[in-house]
């Protein structure tokens, strides 16, 4: 499995739309085998594809608009939006399957995640 998410510095990048750089890290048994960094235009409409032929199933972004949300949903890559900090940190949450505190997701989180037909992808963020 391959997780990806959008970064800028260390950081998960505030917006996915203006976002550039993916971390992609490559999962067995529960631990990153592989980390690299990739780059990806985010205003394409054929991103979701470029997603799907690095074989990314997951991607971890913050604030994304409905657009792309909708085209990653078709896709069939879970999508986990609106959540902001250490990308590293986040992973490893991911992983471990611990609860993501307040401090990481986006201010305005749940209502403005609760918008313009972003609710799965909302739900998606509860379950981690």
């Amino acid at each position: 499995m391959k997780i990806a998410l959008t970064i800028w510095g260390n950081r998960i990048s505030p917006v996915f739309d203006s976002a550039q750089t993916l971390l992609v890290a490559q999962i067995k048994n529960d631990k990153v085998i592989k980390k690299s960094y990739e780059s990806f235009d985010s205003n394409s409409a054929g991103f979701p594809d470029d997603f799907k032929k690095m074989g990314i199933s997951i991607l971890i972004c913050g604030a994304i608009s409905e657009k792309p949300a909708n085209l990653i949903a078709l896709s069939g890559i879970k999508l986990i939006p609106f959540v902001t900090g250490n990308a590293a940190q986040l992973l490893d949450l991911y992983l471990n399957n611990n609860p993501v505190s307040a401090a990481y997701f986006m201010p305005g989180y749940p209502r403005q995640g609760c918008q313009n037909g972003l609710k799965n992808a909302v739900s998606n963020l509860k379950k981690i």
